[in-house]
């Protein structure tokens, strides 16, 4: 993975809710991590019937989460940066399916 990802997530306080600055706001931390980024055009459609286009898929190690609605922003393997926002995700595992290989994040942005 030659790629670098940066996704903006949101902070938790001890109770579960996301902290919000004194305007509302959701207060966010930055945490990078290795990546794999291709640009591929899908077309996803979910369980409420609303179709999304993305044209983007990024591969994170099983030890980045990633939630849908994050900001995400990355360096593709021609050096260029973009950002975009998660519309969806789904998890590689093994055969057995005990261990998850890796993520898949698909992007909407440019």
């Amino acid at each position: 993975m030659n790629q670098r990802v940066l996704v903006n997530k949101a902070v938790i306080d001890e109770s579960g809710t996301p902290k919000t600055d004194k305007y509302g706001r959701p207060l966010t931390e930055k945490v990078e991590s290795k990546a794999r980024v291709r640009r591929k055009s899908n077309l996803n459609i979910a369980a409420s019937g609303t179709e999304t286009n993305t044209n983007i898929e990024i591969d994170v190690p099983p030890q980045m989460l990633v939630k849908e609605g994050e900001e995400i922003h990355f360096i593709d393997m021609d050096g260029n940066d973009g950002s975009g926002r998660v519309v969806s995700y789904e998890e590689t595992t093994n055969v057995t399916g005990s261990r998850v290989l890796f993520r898949t994040v698909f992007v909407d942005g440019r």
